[in-house]
């Protein structure tokens, strides 16, 4: 996330055409906190919950006014993703590890719902 490099980019076109009505830097900085916010979302659906938490923390670092609980972010998307990978590693017999991202997914997200298909790959 290249803050000067997308705010070169920006200057660039306002130099090509002075009519367009954009604040550069504010420009720039938007492009860099939806950058983030991506790049925290996939990591929370790859599970990685530590990368996902300090990419939006530093979305925060450029604009402390969005709505954005990192942690909660993390939980919201992360948790069924751990549901999802424990019903897969179930099916190959890892019920022990698939019973831990079961774990995970209810700590993470003490709402949320599994449901019975989950339960039930689990069980069987």
């Amino acid at each position: 996330m290249d803050i000067e490099g997308a705010l070169d980019k920006y200057q660039e076109a306002q130099a090509l055409d002075p009519s367009l009505d954009i604040d550069p830097q504010a420009e720039a900085q938007k492009y860099v906190i939806q950058e983030l916010i991506s790049a925290g979302n996939e990591l929370a659906e790859e599970l990685d919950i530590e990368g996902a938490i300090a990419k939006f923390e530093e979305a925060l670092e450029y604009d402390a006014s969005l709505d954005l609980d990192p942690e909660a972010e993390v939980a919201r998307l992360a948790a069924p993703k751990f549901v999802e990978h424990g019903m897969e590693i179930a099916k190959g017999g890892q019920i022990g590890e698939a019973i831990a991202a079961f774990t995970e997914a209810q700590s993470l997200d003490p709402d949320l719902v599994i449901s019975a298909d989950s339960w039930n790959t689990l069980c069987w």
